[in-house]
């Protein structure tokens, strides 16, 4: 070969190739010798994707990110991300597979199981053939959020306070109880937009098993002739998703 390696008999064999290559073989005897160059080609990409970022996301997601892999030999066509959960050990006794069309660098894996641990690894394919898979990486899910507060009723006094009362979600972690905690944001911009700051106060319910949650709130967080939105967020081992706004309306008081 080009290199001088000599190789005895008809066959030899190239290591760690990347991507497509060429080499020149000289073949010799007692009557004198002759070349050739032989082009080599990658059946795959020959390097694993690029820069994967793994975040857990709220309802047990994974969304996976990932850059094209560096020596791509020939067209991307879809990538596979990999995962399984690991209970104990370095990797998954089974690992699932999901498949992404090759434009797409990003995936969310859904449906799997709150507070596991899983490896996930992710794998170009091109018009050649299947790539080098990448290394594990380990992520954690979150835990299951708290339902979202539904109809909540809001009784406005003279002196402004207000009562909130409200059915509260079930706590997902303690079976047979309700969640206790609770952010109470609010605002008197109308209507409210992606940009709105909310007022925050929280709240913590006394009796987690009383089926009904009661927020009093003074007066004075209040502007007298003033209209107010009003969102509950349940609070557990994570945040659940805010309430629909409620819309109240302070006296002269």
């Amino acid at each position: 070969m080009e290199n001088g390696e000599r190789v005895e008999g008809k066959t030899m064999q190239l290591r760690n190739l990347i991507k497509d290559t060429s080499v020149t073989c000289k073949a010799e005897n007692k009557a004198g010798g002759t070349q050739e160059v032989i082009q080599i080609q990658i059946s795959g990409p020959g390097t694993p994707p690029n820069e994967i970022v793994l975040l857990p996301m709220p309802n047990q997601v994974i969304n996976v990110e990932w850059t094209t892999p560096d020596e791509v030999n020939g067209r991307i066509t879809n990538y596979i991300v990999h995962y399984g959960e690991v209970p104990e050990a370095t990797e998954p006794t089974e690992w699932k597979v999901a498949t992404v069309d090759g434009l797409d660098v990003n995936h969310q894996l859904q449906q799997l199981d709150p507070k596991k641990n899983y490896a996930v690894r992710v794998q170009a394919v091109s018009d050649r053939g299947p790539g080098v898979i990448s290394a594990p990486q380990m992520i954690r899910t979150l835990p299951l959020a708290p339902a979202q507060v539904v109809n909540p009723d809001i009784s406005v006094f003279d002196n402004n306070s207000v009562i909130i009362e409200f059915v509260p979600p079930a706590d997902p972690e303690a079976p047979g109880k309700q969640i206790k905690d609770f952010v109470i944001q609010y605002t008197s911009e109308d209507p409210p937009t992606d940009e709105t700051d909310w007022k925050e106060l929280r709240y913590t319910d006394p009796d987690d098993k009383d089926n009904i949650t009661i927020v009093p709130i003074d007066g004075e967080n209040f502007n007298p002739d003033t209209k107010y939105h009003v969102k509950i967020i349940p609070r557990g081992e994570i945040d659940g998703p805010a309430s629909e706004p409620t819309v109240f309306t302070t006296g002269d008081g």
